[in-house]
C-alpha cells in the first residue's frame, strides 16, 4: 500500500494494488473507489477539500482512549 496526496487538487490516492483499474465508483462526493478486472479494489481517491472529506479525516476535539476504565473496559 502507498499514498500519494497532490497539492494542487487536494486529493490523497490510497493505492492498494499496482493492478490497473477498469471501473471507478463515486461512493459519495469525493470519494472514489477503483476496480481492477477481477473486481477487486485497487485504489482509493478521497478530494480533501470538500465538507465531507473533512469530516471523515477530522480529529476529535477530545480524543477517548481505547479500553480506559472510563469507558467501562478494564
Amino acid at each position: 500500500m502507498r499514498f500519494s496526496y497532490h497539492p494542487d487538487t487536494s486529493a490523497l490516492y490510497i493505492h492498494l494494488s499496482e493492478k490497473p483499474s477498469v471501473d471507478v465508483v463515486e461512493m459519495r462526493p469525493g470519494f472514489v473507489f477503483d476496480y481492477g478486472a477481477d473486481g477487486k479494489l485497487v485504489g482509493m481517491v478521497a478530494d480533501l477539500s470538500l465538507p465531507a472529506a473533512q469530516e471523515v479525516t477530522a480529529s476529535p476535539s477530545t480524543p477517548t482512549p481505547v479500553g480506559s476504565r472510563a469507558n467501562g473496559y478494564s
